[in-house]
């Protein structure tokens, strides 16, 4: 009996490849609708993203980043930035790679030649734009993210082919994406921290968690990234130095913008759980002070990578795919039914 448990799939290890897949379909869906603008959706090409995703490489990145925790322990940062640059150096290469072969061996009819010539075209602009971002999203992953819980992260984060659209429609992309880390991370913590059955998985719950990001969070999110650019120009107030503006932008961010957002965000999910205005308002007052002791351990750091480190068009997405930690987190500790909502 041992050895059959130990050559079947753990549970953990079906909960990750499997979302992985459903998280890579829905990214290509989106593509092709919303970037693409099919009049009809190509289902066979969903489906080859869903299964190279989840048959290759979601079981890669499995046991990648078990080798990686095995040989690389600890929980410091110093640690986590470690273990990103050795998957950033070693891995990412050879995953994109082996990704951008197998979905063009698949699409022109199981030519190798074909694949090969396509994959030395697109590995150099891939890996460009890979790492314009994905080095800090891996520090975070490697960093905060539990072992269990980071193929998921990752498809999360990546939203597939999705990601091509940021630089021309910017809010919609922002908005997609924003809701759909918001409920990946709502799936994550009710299913992988709460061990809630599917029979009594709260569908409504996740709904919440999709359209507060795409209506709410995503937008104001993405105003006030590009004023404090406007306010960062030269000439400007916020105006400063490579090494101090990003320091000035954090400031700015953490002591004026982030209590009163993350307080309205508090506020507007109970409202959406069927609150009334006064009973919001009483659990926003007896709430908000605990979670705002929490959030300033955690978001400062997040925000300072995103200021230093992250392209402007990727910002909301990388404090959405931070919430989705922050929301793991406070399940695992508190094992709230409900996940307190991220905190800018």
């Amino acid at each position: 009996m041992t050895l059959l448990h130990r050559l079947l799939p753990s549970r953990n290890f079906l909960f990750q490849v499997i979302t992985a897949g459903g998280l890579a379909a829905t990214s290509d869906t989106l593509c092709q609708f919303l970037v693409e603008k099919k009049a009809h959706q190509d289902v066979k090409r969903t489906l080859r993203f869903a299964l190279i995703t989840s048959c290759l490489i979601a079981p890669i990145q499995f046991n990648w980043f078990r080798f990686l925790a095995s040989r690389i322990p600890g929980n410091a940062l110093s640690v986590g930035m470690k273990r990103a640059a050795v998957d950033q150096i070693v891995a990412a290469p050879i995953l994109t790679s082996t990704f951008i072969f197998t979905i063009n061996f698949f699409e022109h009819n199981r030519s190798s030649d074909i694949a090969l010539r396509r994959t030395k075209e697109l590995i150099i602009p891939v890996m460009k734009t890979n790492y314009m971002v994905w080095p800090a999203v891996q520090v975070v992953n490697m960093t905060f993210v539990p072992i269990g819980y980071r193929v998921i992260f990752l498809q999360a984060a990546m939203l597939g082919t999705f990601i091509k659209m940021l630089n021309k429609r910017p809010l919609i992309t922002q908005m997609i994406s924003a809701g759909v880390i918001g409920a990946t991370g709502d799936a994550i913590t009710q299913l992988g921290i709460e061990n809630v059955s599917l029979s009594h998985y709260d569908l409504m719950r996740t709904t919440r968690f999709f359209l507060l990001p795409t209506f709410y969070i995503a937008p104001i999110l993405g105003k006030w990234f590009r004023t404090l650019e406007k306010w960062s120009l030269p000439g400007r107030w916020l105006f400063g130095s490579r090494k101090t503006l990003p320091l000035k932008k954090l400031a700015v961010d953490q002591i004026f913008f982030a209590p009163i957002f993350s307080a309205s965000i508090i506020y507007n999910l109970r409202l959406m759980e069927g609150y009334s205005i006064k009973e919001s308002w009483e659990k926003l007052i007896s709430d908000y002070w605990d979670i705002y002791k929490r959030s300033i351990q955690y978001w400062p750091c997040m925000q300072l990578i995103n200021f230093y480190v992250i392209p402007l068009h990727f910002r909301v997405i990388f404090t959405q795919i931070a919430a989705l930690i922050w929301n793991v987190f406070l399940s695992h500790k508190t094992q709230t039914r409900l996940p307190i909502p991220p905190l800018e």
